[in-house]
């Protein structure tokens, strides 16, 4: 791993991520162009065009690396190397006007022969309406505009606000409505803010107690979780059906009591 030292990899994955938040920016009161709706979802033109501008700016320096995108999938090209990046991730905030969404952008190195994720190299989550850009580098530790932060010391469940997500299926949803029933007698508060990257980021900054969601994709959590784990978090994923993984995000010493309720729903 030492072709590509990581502040290299760290200088790119930045520059791709404001590249990103600025063409968010820009196109945040415009009218927006819809690719895909669904019932729970929906697909953006500012979507792909994110992608291609982080694109161009990470494969203009490591032309062989691998890519895993949401919007264009996977570039294999071999290496050892794998960037996985979530363009805009809370698309649906985005469309609304809520102001709650980032650019997610990580990367990997892959042994051969071991599965995936494997071991983390850097994480970077970019929020442009309030810029602030979170980077998580393994073993270098977690930052927030350039300032280190650390999960707080948090052993109360009633003393937590916990993020979730209701997802977009019905085996989802109905898991969810099970948590969700059981979270909101035990902890302070429960949130619904709508972007998994930027809710474990806030959850190493200590904004959020924990993240539990369920039914998520690499590109959702593949950059905040290096950047949790790095401010001292935990964080578990369980690959569980086709790609897609439940994930929990929190302090280490509140693991076990978490675990207690999602695995009693």
């Amino acid at each position: 791993m030492t072709q590509h030292p990581l502040d290299r990899l760290q200088a790119v994955a930045i520059e791709a991520a404001k590249a990103a938040g600025e063409l968010q920016l820009g196109f945040y009161d415009r009218p927006l162009h819809v690719d895909a709706l669904h019932a729970h979802d929906l697909k953006l033109e500012i979507d792909r065009i994110c992608e291609h501008a982080i694109l161009d700016i990470i494969q203009s320096e490591f032309p062989g690396h691998t890519i895993l995108a949401e919007e264009g999938g996977t570039i294999e090209n071999g290496s050892q190397y794998i960037w996985i990046i979530d363009p805009l991730d809370g698309t649906v905030n985005f469309y609304n006007r809520i102001p709650f969404f980032c650019s997610c952008i990580a990367c990997y190195y892959r042994e051969p022969g071991l599965s995936f994720p494997q071991i983390p190299l850097l994480g970077v989550v970019y929020a442009p309406v309030v810029d602030e850009i979170f980077v998580g580098i393994a073993g270098g530790g977690a930052t927030c505009n350039g300032r280190s932060i650390q999960v707080p010391f948090n052993p109360k469940l009633s003393e937590m606000v916990i993020g979730v997500s209701f997802g977009s299926t019905e085996p989802v949803m109905q898991y969810m409505e099970r948590i969700i029933s059981r979270l909101i007698r035990s902890c302070h508060k429960v949130r619904i803010l709508g972007s998994c990257g930027l809710d474990i980021a806030n959850v190493a900054c200590g904004r959020l107690g924990a993240l539990i969601q369920r039914g998520v994709r690499l590109w959702d959590f593949a950059a905040s979780r290096i950047i949790l784990q790095e401010a001292g978090g935990t964080f578990e994923a369980f690959e569980v059906d086709g790609g897609q993984w439940d994930i929990l995000a929190c302090p280490p010493e509140m693991m076990n009591a978490l675990k207690k309720v999602t695995h009693s729903a």
